[in-house]
């Protein structure tokens, strides 16, 4: 998220110098620098929710593919009549 937010706030760092007409005060630049670290903050956010989302579907995915575990025989449970081997003659 950290890398994001540094890319996104690089960006909207330019893209606001763009726009400004005249010289900014030091209160207005504050104030944009506080506004473009909160909005680049939340972008990387978002960013980290969308890769965490597509790995949750991919594990959703592949999900499907488990095999289900048979239940192994107890082996102090009793033999019955179909697993005896046949000793009468």
């Amino acid at each position: 998220m950290s890398n994001r937010t540094k890319t996104h706030a690089a960006d909207l760092a330019a893209s606001a110098m763009k726009h400004i007409t005249g010289q900014p005060t030091p209160e207005a630049l504050a104030a944009m620098k506080q506004q473009i670290a909160a909005k680049a903050m939340l972008e990387g956010i978002n960013d980290s929710f969308l890769v965490s989302v597509g790995i949750a579907c991919i594990a959703l995915v592949l999900a499907f593919f488990i095999k289900r575990a048979k239940q192994a025989e107890d082996p102090a449970e009793p033999m019955t009549s179909s697993h005896k081997v046949a000793t009468e003659s």
